[in-house]
């Protein structure tokens, strides 16, 4: 059990510094160390196998906040995405011919999506990311 307990406290503490974890391969740990546990207390006492349970929970909690702060991180980074396409397709359209001067447009609540979009692109998934590469080149293609 104090393996299992030692790999939860862990994981906890793992997914509160880090936003980059393999949920397939803890998981596949986590559901050994917890057989190995359940097996080795099968015939325990209620105050063990209570134990047990608690160090369940708070697997499933830890499991479950990760993945909430993960949702609301992707919709930071999908609200930042759209200001900056709306940004530039509003500006685009007033602009016209004008379009050398949008990288000179940039107003300051855009330039601090892309500045967030810019720190966070490790962590961006793969679509938001692609999407803030082809509005950057668009950027840099104007503004040349």
């Amino acid at each position: 059990m104090n393996d299992l307990k030692n790999y939860v406290d862990s994981v906890d503490r793992a997914v509160t510094t880090s936003d980059d974890h393999n949920w397939e391969a803890i998981d596949r740990r986590y559901e050994n160390l917890e057989d190995v546990a359940d097996r080795a207390y099968e015939n325990s006492s209620d105050e063990m196998k209570a134990d047990i349970d608690r160090i369940e929970a708070k697997y499933e909690n830890t499991r479950t906040q990760y993945k909430e702060r993960q949702a609301e991180f992707n919709r930071k980074a999908d609200e930042q995405m759209a200001d900056i396409e709306a940004w530039y397709n509003r500006t685009t359209t007033e602009t016209g011919e004008r379009m050398e001067q949008t990288g000179d447009d940039i107003n300051e609540g855009v330039q601090k999506s892309i500045d967030w979009l810019q720190e966070n692109y490790e962590k961006l998934e793969d679509e938001t990311q692609q999407k803030f590469d082809e509005l950057k080149e668009k950027f840099e293609r104007d503004e040349a």
